[in-house]
């Protein structure tokens, strides 16, 4: 009883998954993902110059943040890219941005271009994915990024 208590406290939040296609026209797919863990930190770095990245970060560059999303496979089933995600599936990509909650369906290249952290609080980019399975059967899906 208590280990499910403690794993629905930390699945407890909702983010936004955006998977852009840019060939033969720009496309976003849209999934929003409840039931999940994510965990998301803003860091401040100097490159070796001693100049803040925050200017390069207007222009889409990271922050420095690192973030983490964590996908039980329960009520969803894992898809491999390049599969599109059916009813009750969903895939994850690098590349892909994750943001906290429900965000908005983003259907322009301008609105693609907006998706930066600089502009969108706790913004992650995918940069890692690795399914944890048993077996065949995939039990937890986790994403880093930054």
């Amino acid at each position: 009883m208590w280990e499910n208590s403690v794993l629905a406290a930390l699945f407890d939040q909702t983010v936004t998954v955006y998977h852009p296609r840019f060939q033969p026209e720009f496309g976003c797919t849209r999934q929003v993902l409840k039931g999940v863990s994510y965990q998301w930190s803003r860091t401040s770095t100097l490159d070796s110059l001693g100049k803040s990245r925050t200017g390069r970060a207007l222009m889409g560059e990271s922050l420095g943040g690192a973030g983490e999303l964590r996908v039980v496979c329960k009520n969803l089933a894992w898809k491999e890219p390049p599969a599109q995600p059916g009813e009750g599936e969903f895939t994850l990509e690098i590349g892909d941005k994750v943001i906290p909650g429900e965000g908005p369906e983003i259907k322009t290249r301008e609105e693609w271009g907006k998706l930066v952290p600089s502009l969108t609080p706790g913004l992650m980019v995918l940069r890692q994915i690795t399914p944890y399975q048993v077996g065949k059967k995939v039990l937890l899906v986790e994403g880093k990024g930054e």
